[in-house]
């Protein structure tokens, strides 16, 4: 199935999108791999269908309607990660193959070139599992999915970046400078004006309600403790906001601009402990804040520095969200592993959380999270595949494979099979062994 595309006025209005498209056409020629522009709603504006076609696996996920709109989706929220950092941005698509978003502005508009549908890992079994979870719902032959999953690229990781920063470099090259990723002088001046902004309001507030020396460093420092924990938490929401007041709160002391760097080192150093309390290796923090400071350095004035802070401050708690984003997946797995190994037994969410070390609650929201199901049901899936397994040889009762596969009531088995399957364990046993 080809993408259907639709052409904005603006997509034409600029000389750089023929050589955009030419770039994109020779990418996928050379690369093997398809390419496509789409915007910020993640529909697609322009592709390289001609020179390579869909894998296998996407086409199949695309032909229900339901997946398409999972796939522009996945592609609107990997545009606004990519657009964040102004760099390409890898990610595993709705259906769990990888691909990777570059980042680029066209006549003022964010778009995104999305690029993989590959693996960068061999096949396992737990992978074809995980994908009968994340096509759960689609109208899909399964079998065929599990298929074309096995026919799909394989791309080690340095691969992937190489690629995508090869594919990055190249476009933003065909750019102007004002539909360059990001214009930095645009954004700082825009960030500066809302703080200066704030800076005015607050001084004729003040004017009508003084607030003395004690307790304005009372206010500052509350506000100081919000941020360290918002930064902990990974709170993005709380982080900025009380960001952007303690900066006016600096910029409003006055002071040079050596005050003000010495001012955001010591908030710097207190929030980067707090992002090794909330999760961030010790190793990376030294690694970002060797970079970060020599960075410092090089800034020259009060509003360069503002919007510099605001950056970092942002892939502190990114970083912070990362890494308990990563243990929550581990533990989810490691909870899935635990089932897969204990189906047969009698099982709560108590023993799974317990096996992985977390409370029931929390098990359950990042389980939910990660395969897009309930423990419950994933452990009732497991137990029902197991048991069409041993309905399909001779000898079993249907009371011997509801208690084999770890069904305590045989009456609770016949109708949960029957819900899943379409069918009763009696006759679904009918048909795999027929009548002599």
């Amino acid at each position: 199935m080809t993408d259907v595309l639709y052409r904005p006025a603006w997509l034409d209005s600029g000389d750089e999108k023929t050589s955009l498209e030419k770039t994109l056409r020779y990418f996928s020629v050379v690369s093997g791999l398809k390419a496509e522009l789409v915007d910020d709603c993640g529909v697609t504006l322009v592709s390289t269908e001609n020179q390579v076609k869909d894998c296998a696996f996407c086409r199949l996920i695309k032909k229900d309607p339901i997946g398409r709109r999972k796939c522009c989706r996945s592609y609107a929220r990997a545009n606004r990660e990519a657009a964040k950092y102004g760099e390409p941005y890898v990610f595993r698509c709705h259906a769990g193959l990888v691909a990777w978003a570059v980042p680029i502005m066209i006549q003022n508009h964010r778009c995104a070139i999305i690029c993989g549908q590959v693996l960068m890992w061999e096949i396992e079994d737990y992978f074809l599992d995980e994908i009968t979870m994340m096509v759960h719902g689609l109208d899909v032959d399964l079998s065929a999915v599990k298929q074309a999953a096995l026919e799909l690229n394989y791309l080690s990781g340095d691969k992937v970046q190489a690629i995508s920063e090869l594919l990055f470099v190249i476009a933003n090259q065909i750019m102007n400078e004002e539909g360059s990723v990001f214009s930095e002088q645009k954004s700082m001046s825009a960030y500066q004006a809302a703080l200066s902004d704030s800076i005015a309001a607050r001084k004729k507030l003040r004017g009508f309600f003084p607030v003395g020396g004690d307790g304005r460093h009372s206010v500052v420092r509350d506000k100081e403790r919000a941020l360290i924990s918002g930064i902990r938490g990974g709170d993005a929401e709380t982080v900025g906001s009380r960001l952007d007041d303690l900066l006016i709160d600096i910029l409003h002391s006055g002071g040079s601009v050596p005050d003000v760097k010495g001012r955001v080192v010591e908030l710097l150093v207190a929030l980067s402990r707090a992002a090794v309390d909330g999760g961030l290796n010790e190793e990376d923090m030294a690694r970002l804040n060797s970079r970060f400071y020599e960075e410092l350095y090089q800034k020259e004035t009060t509003e360069e520095i503002c919007y510099w802070t605001k950056k970092v401050v942002g892939i502190y708690t990114e970083e912070v969200r990362a890494a308990a984003n990563k243990d929550n997946f581990q533990a989810a797995y490691a909870a899935a592993e635990y089932i897969r190994a204990h189906f047969k037994e009698r099982i709560s969410v108590h023993d799974i959380g317990e096996s992985v070390h977390l409370s029931d609650s929390y098990l359950s929201h990042i389980f939910s999270e990660t395969f897009g199901r309930t423990i419950t049901e994933y452990l009732t899936s497991i137990r029902i595949e197991y048991a069409k397994s041993l309905l399909a040889k001779q000898g079993l009762s249907i009371s011997e494979v509801a208690l084999d596969s770890g069904f305590e009531d045989v009456s609770y088995f016949s109708r949960v099979f029957k819900k899943s399957e379409g069918i009763t364990p009696r006759d679904y046993k009918k048909k795999q062994i027929p009548a002599e």
